[in-house]
């Protein structure tokens, strides 16, 4: 078999071509790559790197005909050309459209008019095409996650699968829809692909498995249009597990890191934690104690920090005595068994007003001012010399329904 795969020096692209130089159904492997594509490091034993022939192209837009002479034989292709949904914020939206939809369709029908020039067609042309979880093929839905390229990558999804059912029987068609990609040694994006996993229901999967299920795939041809990530998981681990070695066909999904991805990430995960905890812990601590030297509150959720602690810099607050109560023993005692302290006498004054005034304020009061003396004024009801100026009505009051009214 002889396969293509476009974006050769792309990061899912090496690990593919580093496995396919390990399977011996694959006999020529077309490394398409706007530079030079070498063989990858950490091959197996048995890799036979005289398999990869690398080519080289400008524009995944246009195909001269010595590119296409390359293709002449191959019956399969895994496209890996596109713009991450990270990097296309760079980009004008165009030049990502650009790359993503318009040199895939136009990559596909290179292909597939090389692969018609061929003498006989045994088998349709396979092409398998990488998208992302996250593509929405439904163009009246709006995504929540960067709903432009979402949609852009649905719209090139669906228009890959009708190019394939409008030359039925020529081509085969796939997408693939992978979530978070995880490379080997990327410790702290395996934590966070698992946070996210559980937080954000995000799914992830390693550059191993999602490489071994679409060579697999390619190879014993597609279970059906469109591979979740959840499927490739499971066909990546199932071809992965047919090795007895690192060494043979494919990788044995126990040979790369695989001490890390069974439980590993864990660790490091519940390591992260609990340094996270100490830390939290000593800044309590010590924030508590410095604030607490200065006079000052703690910060919330570290009182706790400095309790049972004394502070001998800092005066202990007295409560003010009560100067009634209980704690005056000159008025009333209401503690239990105790008789009550009499009340103080009345004394009245010695001499003078009641107040006890003399001398120049007594007229404020009472007595003279200024040489007038002062006199209690007449009742209204008292005659005013001879005259009487107001006498009581005679007779009882009048009763209800006199027509008087009230």
């Amino acid at each position: 078999m002889k396969l293509i795969v476009a974006g050769a020096s792309g990061f899912v692209a090496t690990e593919i071509i580093r496995q396919c130089l390990s399977i011996p159904k694959i006999t020529s492997v077309i490394a398409l790559a706007r530079r030079p594509v070498s063989a990858p490091s950490d091959l197996g034993q048995h890799a036979d790197i005289s398999k990869l022939h690398s080519v080289v192209l400008d524009n995944y837009g246009s195909y001269p005909e010595n590119v296409k002479k390359q293709f002449g034989d191959a019956i399969a292709c895994i496209w890996t050309v596109a713009i991450t949904p990270s990097k296309s914020r760079s980009f004008e939206f165009d030049e990502v459209r650009r790359v993503c939809q318009e040199h895939t369709l136009a990559g596909l029908q290179a292909m597939l008019e090389a692969y018609g020039e061929g003498d006989d067609t045994p088998q349709p042309f396979r092409f398998m095409y990488i998208s992302g979880t996250a593509a929405e093929r439904d163009q009246t839905k709006t995504p929540s996650f960067m709903p432009q390229y979402c949609l852009m990558r649905g719209e090139t999804e669906s228009q890959i699968l009708a190019l394939a059912t409008e030359h039925k029987g020529t081509v085969e068609a796939c997408v693939a829809k992978p979530g978070l990609i995880l490379g080997p040694g990327q410790y702290l994006r395996m934590v966070g692909a698992t946070i996210m996993k559980y937080a954000m229901s995000v799914p992830n999967l390693t550059v191993e498995e999602i490489s071994a299920a679409m060579l697999d795939e390619i190879i014993n041809g597609f279970q059906k249009e469109t591979l979740e990530n959840d499927d490739l998981v499971r066909i990546g681990r199932q071809a992965l597990a047919k090795a007895k070695d690192c060494n043979g066909y494919n990788y044995n999904y126990n040979c790369n890191n695989s001490a890390f991805s069974s439980y590993g990430r864990w660790i490091l995960l519940a390591a992260i934690i609990a340094a996270a905890l100490v830390f939290f812990l000593v800044f309590s601590c010590l924030s508590a104690r410095r604030r607490k030297r200065q006079g000052l509150q703690p910060y919330r959720m570290t009182g706790w920090a400095h309790q049972g602690q004394t502070n001998t810099t800092q005066s202990q607050y007295q409560p003010p005595v009560q100067p009634y109560g209980n704690n005056n023993p000159n008025y009333y005692n209401n503690n239990a068994g105790t008789p009550n302290n009499a009340p103080p006498t009345y004394e009245p004054p010695k001499e003078g007003n009641y107040y006890g005034n003399t001398g120049a304020n007594q007229g404020y009061f009472g007595g003279q001012q200024s040489g007038v003396e002062l006199q209690q004024p007449n009742s209204s009801y008292q005659p005013r010399g001879a005259e009487n100026v107001y006498s009581a009505p005679e007779g009882p009051p009048p009763a209800k329904g006199d027509g008087i009214i009230r």
